[in-house]
Parts: structure tokens; C-alpha cells; sequence
């Protein structure tokens, strides 16, 4: 997997390599779609229902659901209801690895190493209790930031970790050898979306016909491939309706529209609104 094609949204710091996020979004439709990230994520489900997708495999979550996504997986998340509350955690496993070499070392490294992941539902485990009064705890600490909250929130990802292991809530990491493929597809897509970016193209760089690499991305992402890059545009365009004062039409051309009526169009059939009536509403991440 080549270094340039990771997602280019980093998480936390360097010094403090640790996000939490409470999302909700006033909108219907796609939330998040397919991507992936070297960062570990854990999902908490405060209310309403979240649709994802890690892997191959989809998942309904309810109120109190945890879902766990490892190193590399490639993932989403969809919501239709105005109520759905969530929180996601992300951390890099190499920022809990010891620099001492002993026999606790190699249970992070194997993380780190992507040969061993977690199941990715935690709901009903053993563990549930547990790990959910982990992330209570990582709330107060990241709200609050006490003196040395940076090591309480290191004590309590560990914590989750070693209470995953010795419950025994592994599973092997061998991928499929299209998934380093899609990887980069994702990638590449995130980095130029907002340019003239091509069915044509993409095809092209990735040594596919039209036809094939069609077919490839509908089967892999659930999406075909205008659907997903519109998705992305769109998710760019939420932020800068609501974090800039730039004039609607300047915001279609920076997300790689060719007009603000297609981009309109495009952001209604989405999020249920206009552009226009989006940026006058609060929303996105708390």
C-alpha cells in the first residue's frame, strides 16, 4: 500500500494522537462514505439507528450498540434519522506501543502489524460493560482535560485492548487481494475529487477498462463510481457551507461541480435541503 494514498484527514495531534467525536447531521442520506484510515475506531451508538458497512459485511446499530473498526478497514456509515446520535473514537495502535521490548509489546505490535484486528461488534460480549464505562471515562477526560488527562486516555485504550484480548474477541486479518486495490481507489478519489476527476480516468490509472472497473466498484463500494464521487463532493461542500462565508456558487466550483444548478440539484437529492437552506441550519460534529 503506497504511503501517499492514506486518507488525508489526520486525527488529534502528533503530540496527542487521540480524537473523539460526538456526530450528528440535520440531513438524510450518505454520512460518511466508503474510506479507511490507519487510525483504530471505535463507534458508540448514543440514539437512533446507524447503518455500517466494514468490510463486506453491513450492520445495524441501535441505541447502546459498539462496533469496533481495526487498521485499514474499509468502511461506512449511513443515517436517515434526525435523532441518530453517535460518538467515534480514533487512535493510531502505535501510539500505545511500548518502547521496551517484553512479552506485552507483541499482543500491540500484532495490532500495529495488521495481523491481528477485533470483532467488529461488541454488543452483548462479555466485555460490553466494561469497555462502555472505558468511553464514559474518555468523555469526561476529553471534555473535561484534567491535569494528565493525555495519560488517562492512554490508560483507558489500553484498558480496551487488553479486555478484548483476554476475552479473546480476535480475529484473523488476512485480506483479500482486491482489498489493497480499493484502498487505493479510495484514496486516490479523496485526493482529487475536487478536479476533473473521470470514470474514464480513474479506469485508466488503475489499468482497468471502463466496463471492468464499473463493475469493480459497484461490487466492492455498493456505489458506482459518479454516485460515490458526487458524495464526496457534497460532504466537502457541508463544511464549507458551514465553516465558511464563500458564495454558493464559488463553493460548487471548489468541490469540482461544473455549475451550481447541477451542484443544487446534486446537495437537495442528498441531504433532503438546499445548499442555501443547509448553511442556515447548526449541525456536523460537537
Amino acid at each position: 500500500m503506497k504511503e501517499e494514498l492514506r486518507e488525508a484527514v489526520h486525527h488529534g495531534t502528533k503530540a496527542y494522537p487521540f480524537a473523539l467525536y460526538r456526530v450528528r447531521k440535520p440531513k438524510r442520506g450518505m454520512n460518511t462514505p466508503p474510506h479507511w484510515h490507519e487510525e483504530a475506531e471505535i463507534v458508540y451508538v448514543e440514539s437512533g439507528t446507524l447503518h455500517l458497512t466494514i468490510g463486506e459485511e453491513a450492520y445495524l446499530g441501535t441505541a447502546g450498540d459498539l462496533f469496533m473498526i481495526n487498521t485499514g478497514d474499509i468502511h461506512s456509515m449511513f443515517f436517515d434519522s434526525l435523532d441518530t446520535r453517535y460518538l467515534t473514537m480514533l487512535f493510531p495502535l502505535s501510539s500505545l506501543t511500548f518502547q521496551n521490548v517484553d512479552d506485552s509489546r507483541s499482543f500491540l505490535m500484532s495490532l500495529h502489524e495488521q495481523q491481528t484486528g477485533f470483532v467488529h461488534v461488541l454488543t452483548g460480549t462479555p466485555v460490553y460493560d466494561s469497555v462502555r464505562e472505558d468511553i464514559r471515562k474518555l468523555l469526561l477526560l476529553n471534555g473535561e482535560r484534567p491535569y494528565a488527562y493525555q495519560l488517562g486516555t492512554k490508560v483507558c485504550l489500553l484498558d480496551i485492548v487488553h479486555q478484548l484480548f483476554a476475552a479473546g474477541l480476535t480475529i484473523p486479518t488476512a485480506k483479500k487481494p482486491e482489498d489493497a486495490m480499493c484502498r487505493d481507489i479510495l484514496s486516490y478519489l479523496r485526493e482529487n475529487f475536487a478536479g476533473e476527476v473521470s470514470l474514464t480516468e480513474t479506469a485508466s490509472r488503475f489499468h482497468m477498462s471502463e466496463k471492468y472497473f464499473s463493475r469493480f466498484f459497484k461490487k466492492n463500494f455498493s456505489l458506482t463510481f459518479v454516485e460515490y464521487v458526487n458524495q464526496l463532493r457534497i460532504e466537502k461542500a457541508e463544511d464549507l457551507l458551514a465553516n465558511s462565508s464563500l458564495p454558493i456558487t464559488e463553493i460548487a466550483l471548489r468541490c469540482g461541480f461544473s455549475s451550481s444548478s447541477y451542484f443544487n440539484k446534486r446537495f437537495k437529492t442528498l441531504m433532503g435541503i438546499t445548499p442555501s437552506a443547509y448553511r442556515g441550519r447548526p449541525g456536523g460534529r460537537n
